[in-house]
């Protein structure tokens, strides 16, 4: 399928729109994949735990990538949607806290090094000597790292990506309609592409530089020249 440049703004907004809401609903698709297998793992003694830190880590920011702000899709400058404040509010008690546990997560953790979950001590190991000052005989390097949410915490996320990406796809649907709506108000010839050749290089059978200019509605020009001697 060809890509055409919309000439109309409104349905270019609307497709824009479309597109980012489409993206949120794959987002918090994975979300709720990826929450769902770490529920499955064990979080005091995980059998993989790389396993359960990738997991964990991309869920958290795939959610946080839904409440954050950027460019949005189509070619009308504007910026992106993402999952309203209403949507969060009406969660209940236990699911906003699971929700602003795993934004600081992502935020203060896995894309940045900023909280308590991520610590490294480095310490001097000292000897007594009978006499003088003690000596440093060693460096002692102690490492925390939160590989996975506590118990109980990727169930409640995995419910919370769920309910949001049915709403999504609720958003999704009709957005269509309004797309369509739009579309077809007008002349919608409006949205075929122009009638644009496309060359192809090439030679025919006696060793003659052949072009042939390939046009939508099927027809060909063909031009051709014979190799210029010197």
């Amino acid at each position: 399928m060809q890509a055409v440049e919309v000439p109309d703004k409104s349905v270019s907004r609307l497709s824009g729109e479309l597109g980012d809401l489409l993206s949120l609903h794959q987002d918090l698709a994975f979300v709720r994949e990826t929450a769902s297998r770490v529920a499955q793992l064990d979080p005091i003694d995980p059998p993989d735990p790389v396993l359960l830190r990738a997991l964990w880590g991309s869920a958290v920011v795939a959610y946080r990538r839904c409440f954050t702000s950027g460019r949005g899709h189509g070619r009308v400058k504007r910026t992106r949607l993402k999952v309203t404040d209403e949507l969060v509010e009406a969660l209940e008690p236990e699911l906003y806290e699971t929700h602003k546990m795993a934004l600081d997560t992502a935020n203060q953790h896995v894309a940045h090094r900023v909280s308590d979950f991520s610590q490294v001590s480095i310490s001097l190991l000292m000897e007594n000597l009978p006499s003088g000052p003690p000596r440093i005989i060693g460096i002692g390097i102690l490492s925390a790292f939160l590989l996975g949410p506590e118990p109980g915490q990727a169930t409640n996320l995995a419910k919370i990506a769920g309910r949001l990406e049915a709403t999504m796809a609720d958003q999704c649907g009709q957005k269509q309609a309004e797309l369509l709506t739009a579309a077809n108000q007008g002349d919608t010839t409006r949205f075929l592409p122009s009638l644009r050749a496309q060359v192809v290089p090439g030679t025919d059978s006696e060793g003659k530089n052949d072009s042939r200019q390939h046009y939508p509605d099927g027809a060909i020009k063909a031009t051709s020249t014979r190799p210029s001697r010197k």
